[in-house]
């Protein structure tokens, strides 16, 4: 017949004789909260004993033990159970009369979703109880994780390395990096340091109730270090046969032979054999290749979010730009627009081709763009004939105009176009658009009887498609296809549109 730790203090009580009520203590009392338990309540009952601080052990009475030992010679005021007092509650004069102020008492068990405990807190003085619960992986987190919410019990914990910044795991959590101070749970906890270039640290510090504990390493510098990178995301990284990490490792190690092995599910794992030297930093980039055609959605979706986790491009590309018809609107630069280049005459549009070199620089959202930047350079392929006027009658310009040769440069500042992408495994469709000013200047190559030559600037409205192909990482090639017209001009009329064939390289970071 099983006898519960709470009747057991009220017949032992009831027995023993009067005398002065002990100092106040809390009374920790645990039941197994499932059958055939027992030995885990005597487990939780020597966790309280090793957290609670040695100043602190003289007020706290902790399972049926040393409740035994401390009711021996004593008896509770047990005038209101027999009726010659009246109180609010007999069982509170009971127990305060023998100086608890707080009994706790813990169920607690296991079960296939790990360690349970409930916990009810009952103070004598006003007969308030409070209640809780706490589960986890572990008995003392669940335990402490119960009590914690009914009474104050952590500790504060204080870590430091040599050198300072090594990254402080506790019970395998990432807490930050030292000098770290931070709030745990009593109990048996296992600290760990990691540093990239040091030897990785891990001790085992038993931590107190409601006290300070201070942890100080010196870590021990490694010769040697491995920098692992993998794809896809998730890639496991073992160094050595033990688990390092997922989709990076940095790590410090000793120099000689060391085994590196990268799988993930649905890829063809990939292991090598390096020799380290002292004082080498070893460097691997890895992507993994998909073992069956089930893998191929995988590989098709890694490749595509690392093209969208990518802000930023710079781009260099090479254009060919076709003129599309015969207006020109330039202003001779020396005759206060009396000369006027209007017309080209040869080569005729979609033969007159310039060739150029641009540069441009963009951000990114996910599916939304900006060409923030971009500048491009070009001149012509061949020489120009254009149509010379002028508008005073006493010049000396033949009444049907003149025709000259010249040379061709322009200058294209584009900025602020925004873009649409999506990204379709390593390729990426685009279209672009927005307002882009140009600057063409003809300069005669013979007599130079037009000296300083004719200058046309405009204001023109494009619109572009581009396909690009990344090939490793960030690196990439685009094409791309432009049209652009002239809306606005700085002089009269209108300069001519264009055409682009655009073929580059570029980086996206």
């Amino acid at each position: 017949m099983s006898v519960s730790p709470l009747a057991l203090a009220l017949t032992w009580l009831a027995a023993a004789p009067a005398t002065t009520p002990a100092p106040e203590r809390t009374l920790w009392l645990v039941q197994p909260l499932y059958a055939d338990q027992e030995a885990l309540g005597t487990r939780a009952e020597e966790l309280i004993h090793q957290v609670i601080p040695e100043e602190s052990r003289a007020s706290e009475v902790i399972g049926r033990k040393e409740l035994v030992a401390a009711l021996e010679g004593k008896a509770g005021d047990i005038k209101c159970l027999l009726g010659e007092a009246e109180c609010r509650d007999p069982l509170d004069a009971l127990v305060g009369s023998l100086g608890f102020s707080r009994v706790i008492l813990l169920k607690g068990g296991r079960d296939d979703a790990g360690y349970r405990f409930k916990v009810s807190s009952y103070r004598p003085a006003d007969g308030n109880v409070t209640t809780a619960e706490g589960t986890g992986n572990t008995l003392d987190r669940a335990l402490f994780g119960a009590v914690a919410k009914l009474a104050p019990i952590a500790t504060t914990m204080e870590v430091k390395s040599t050198p300072p910044g090594a990254t402080v795991f506790i019970d395998n959590e990432k807490l930050g990096t030292a000098p770290l101070t931070t709030q745990v749970l009593p109990g048996e906890r296992t600290l760990k340091l990691d540093l990239p270039g040091y030897k990785p640290l891990e001790i085992t510090q038993l931590v107190p109730a409601r006290g300070q504990v201070s942890v100080q390493r010196d870590l021990e510098k490694l010769p040697a270090r491995v920098i692992i990178s993998a794809t896809p995301a998730g890639a496991e990284i073992y160094l050595d046969g033990k688990l390092a990490g997922k989709d990076k490792v940095d790590e410090g190690v000793q120099p000689g032979t060391h085994v590196i092995r990268i799988t993930a599910p649905d890829y063809k794992p990939h292991q090598l054999s390096v020799e380290i030297k002292p004082d080498e930093t070893y460097t691997l980039k890895k992507a993994l290749q998909p073992t069956t055609f089930l893998g191929m959605p995988i590989a098709i979706g890694a490749a595509q979010e690392d093209i969208y986790r990518r802000k930023s491009s710079f781009e260099v590309a090479f254009e060919t730009v076709s003129i599309k018809d015969d207006s020109i609107d330039a202003k001779h630069l020396k005759s206060n627009s009396t000369f006027r280049a209007d017309r080209l005459i040869s080569p005729r549009p979609g033969a007159a081709h310039l060739l150029g070199v641009s540069a441009e620089y963009s951000t990114y959202g996910r599916y939304f763009g900006l060409m923030v930047i971009g500048l491009l350079y070009a001149q012509h392929s061949k020489p120009w004939t254009i149509h010379v006027r002028t508008t005073d009658p006493t010049m000396p310009v033949p009444p049907g105009g003149d025709e000259i040769v010249s040379s061709v440069n322009v200058l294209t500042l584009r900025a602020l176009q925004p873009q649409l992408r999506i990204a379709l495994w390593r390729f990426t469709l685009s279209g672009q658009g927005g307002l882009e000013v140009r600057g063409m200047r003809f300069k005669q190559q013979s007599e130079a009887i037009y000296s300083d030559g004719f200058l046309l600037v405009d204001t023109q409205v494009v619109g572009q498609g581009a396909i690009r192909l990344f090939l490793f990482e960030g690196l990439f090639l685009e094409a791309a296809y432009r049209y652009s017209t002239s809306i606005v001009s700085l002089y009269e009329g209108k300069g001519p549109a264009m055409q682009t064939l655009r073929a580059g390289a570029g980086y996206a970071f």
